[in-house]
């Protein structure tokens, strides 16, 4: 439906939140939690869409 609104942003700060406790704990952790984050925003900008439009 045109218009419709699907979801509602809710919190950018907690993957943030996350990635800087993995980076107090541990270097390696840090950088691997932010190379998961890096990865996966174009996915999920990529995959969304096509989901939302296959659902309609």
């Amino acid at each position: 439906m045109p218009g419709k609104v699907i979801a509602r942003h809710q919190s950018v700060p907690g993957p943030v939140v996350g990635l800087a406790r993995a980076l107090r704990e541990q270097e390696t952790a840090g950088a691997l939690a932010g190379i998961g984050m890096g990865r996966n925003a174009p996915a999920t900008a990529t995959l969304a869409p096509l989901a939302i439009h296959w659902q309609m």
